[in-house]
């Protein structure tokens, strides 16, 4: 037992240096302090940090603080999504789907797209319920489409809720009920309940 807690101990020590790090970048990403951010992130990246090898990924993506270079962007993103990290996985799929830094293939993008969202990222979630929706990689299956558009609605992606309030609306008007038809979901019934609220309401403070 006590080999084990000097062990965890020192492990817990030698991840503090890598936290510390990624987030002294992450500050310096935000307040647009670029060639700090890329000081602190590169190191832990080629060390193997999947959060800071996703981060170095979005800055080559974007060119923040470094020529822009899909190429480079698609490196970093696979080596973070290949350590099971789900923005990383997210983020490759994108790149697939676009076809920045790879030749576009959309099966590739719904494979990374996912792994991602069977972690629960809902981005991805959302991402993938529209190449289920498009029939993009994946055979074109609007139930499919839906679920995965739920999911990520039932985590508050404000966009999912809206494919999904939208994708219920229409479905009751079809078949002259309301929107609180089964498939709906909690989702759509969140959506009716925003509606009868008025505007007012909605001005909620940013937080």
């Amino acid at each position: 037992m006590k080999r084990l807690v000097v062990t965890f101990a020192i492990l817990l020590g030698l991840a503090a240096p890598a936290w510390a790090g990624y987030f002294e970048g992450l500050a310096a990403y935000n307040r647009d302090d670029y060639a700090r951010a890329l000081r602190e992130w590169r190191p832990l990246a080629e060390q193997g940090h999947a959060k800071s090898q996703n981060k170095l990924g979005i800055m080559y993506r974007r060119g923040r603080g470094v020529p822009q270079d899909y190429a480079e962007a698609v490196k970093w993103y696979r080596k973070a999504a290949v350590q099971g990290f789900a923005s990383a996985q997210k983020n490759l799929g994108f790149m697939y789907r676009k076809g920045r830094g790879v030749p576009q293939d959309y099966t590739e993008a719904a494979k990374w797209y996912r792994r991602a969202a069977k972690q629960g990222h809902a981005k991805a979630q959302l991402n993938l319920g529209t190449m289920y929706r498009k029939g993009l990689g994946v055979p074109q299956d609007s139930a499919a489409a839906a679920r995965w558009y739920r999911r990520a609605a039932d985590q508050g992606h404000a966009m999912a809720q809206n494919t999904t309030s939208v994708s219920c609306t229409a479905t009751a008007g079809r078949s002259r009920r309301t929107m609180s038809v089964p498939t709906c979901g909690a989702a759509c019934r969140r959506r009716r309940v925003i509606r009868r609220l008025p505007n007012s309401a909605m001005l909620l403070p940013s937080v």
